[in-house]
């Protein structure tokens, strides 16, 4: 049976490769929102519109909603108001009372109802029935050069954000009362779907990225002259099986931002390096603990493979 995990995913730092700023420096700044699917908020369920026995494994989708918790702040959350080519920008793990850069899930396995697990039976061997999938944790970044919106209009683009982002999520998700006709059910995660495809990660941005235009404008923030400019935005997962297989899950992106020429085709005009990693291990369950001595210091990154040298207790009997 797949074990609960804790869990912890943080961005550690931005390494600024190329301004978007031609003259001066950046004003970068970050919105986050991590998420979790596992078995605190959903099951695996057996749903359709025809009985049981036309039903078959693909017809198994999750039901419920996801963990959402969005990051804090908008302009300048990132303690920093110049940013040049070659400079590195740590990520503050918190913000005032909320996260920022780093968060915590405990992460458990979902579980199969009955009725899961007698149309699994149909092709599993019984001794290999299923009681519950892998569960996901997951972090979404979009990161930002403030120029002239307002600090208001930033802030309502970013409530915009984490409203429409934690809306289409739940979208893959099965909510009860919703449709369970079979073409409303295509996009939904589950046995045959296990996560989400480039194109259903291409709608969402689309889609988030369009409620956020909308409420900067309607809140009066906006300006169309020298704008703020947002970077491509990034999406980082992990799930059980993965970090059973290896604790950490490095995450280390390019984050783009593209603007169009004359001829209206993008090209990238800056570049940030992203990096940080996702954790989880079993509670209790191995005798050791993850410490992160250094992050809140805001430290240089390691310029090479961390070292250790361990010496058996019973070496130290004659000293």
């Amino acid at each position: 049976m797949t074990p609960t995990l804790e869990t912890l995913v943080s961005l550690d730092r931005l390494h600024c490769h190329t301004t978007a700023e031609l003259v001066g420096s950046d004003e970068p700044y970050l919105w986050t929102a991590f998420v979790k699917v596992d078995g605190d908020t959903l099951v695996l369920d057996l749903i359709g519109d025809r009985p049981d026995d036309e039903l078959t494994v693909n017809d198994l989708f999750l039901r419920g909603r996801c963990s959402f918790v969005a990051g804090s702040g908008s302009h300048g959350n990132l303690g920093v108001s110049d940013v040049d080519e070659g400079e590195d920008v740590a990520i503050p793990s918190t913000l005032g009372e909320g996260p920022l850069g780093e968060f915590g899930f405990t992460l458990k396995p979902i579980p199969l109802t009955d009725r899961a697990k007698q149309k699994a039976a149909e092709i599993f061997p019984p001794e290999d029935v299923p009681d519950s999938v892998d569960g996901t944790v997951a972090v979404v970044v979009v990161l930002a050069e403030e120029n002239s919106f307002s600090d208001a209009g930033a802030e309502a683009g970013h409530a915009a954000f984490r409203a429409a982002l934690e809306r289409e999520i739940n979208d893959f998700l099965f909510q009860d009362g919703g449709s369970t006709a079979k073409e409303d059910l295509k996009d939904n995660l589950g046995f045959a779907k296990r996560e989400l495809s480039p194109e259903d990660k291409a709608r969402v941005k689309a889609k988030v990225g369009e409620a956020v235009k909308d409420a900067i404008i309607s809140s009066g923030g906006a300006s169309v002259i020298d704008p703020d400019e947002f970077f491509d935005a990034q999406f980082f997962s992990a799930d059980s099986a993965q970090l059973i297989k290896d604790a950490v899950q490095e995450i280390y992106a390019y984050l783009q931002l593209f603007r169009e020429t004359q001829s209206h085709e993008p090209v990238v005009v800056a570049v940030y390096k992203l990096s940080g990693d996702i954790l989880g291990i079993e509670p209790d369950g191995v005798g050791y603990e993850s410490l992160r001595r250094s992050h809140e210091y805001g430290t240089p990154a390691a310029s090479g493979a961390p070292t250790a040298l361990v010496i058996p207790a019973r070496a130290l009997r004659g000293l």
